[in-house]
């Protein structure tokens, strides 16, 4: 996890943006670390825990995210999601749009396109249409 803590930090001397908070996806979970986890853990009431002897950190499962960011637009900190194996930000309405938009090409990846009837077919795209037009970009 010191990884993590590098890139935070270096990402810290970057921003010219000190109401930025920047969140981790680690295995299962998004974490904020340090005085972003310091800051966190105060407005959303979570409960800090050790990334090592000095450092701390916070966090939430994945299939949270939209209810902690929800919780966070009411307030003057901005969120951007970094991808630890690429190093990449992403804001959260676009760290969103990806995951929905991959959601639904999986869906399209296992559809075994010989088994559906006509019908079946049908509903299948209605249904993936409607889908692509809740996820447009914000």
């Amino acid at each position: 996890m010191s990884k993590i803590y590098d890139t935070y930090k270096k990402l810290k001397l970057q921003s010219d943006n000190e109401n930025t908070l920047y969140l981790f996806k680690y295995g299962i979970f998004f974490i904020f670390v340090d005085e972003d986890a310091k800051i966190v853990s105060n407005l959303l009431h979570l409960k800090l825990g050790q990334l090592n002897d000095t450092i701390v950190k916070c966090g939430f499962p994945i299939n949270s995210l939209e209810k902690y960011v929800n919780l966070l637009k009411n307030t003057n900190y901005q969120i951007e999601i970094v991808n630890s194996n690429t190093e990449s930000n992403f804001s959260t309405s676009e760290y969103l749009y990806f995951e929905n938009l991959k959601k639904v090409s999986d869906e399209f990846l296992k559809l075994k396109i010989d088994d559906l009837s006509i019908s079946q077919a049908y509903d299948f795209l209605y249904r993936m249409q409607n889908n692509l037009n809740e996820i447009k970009p914000r």
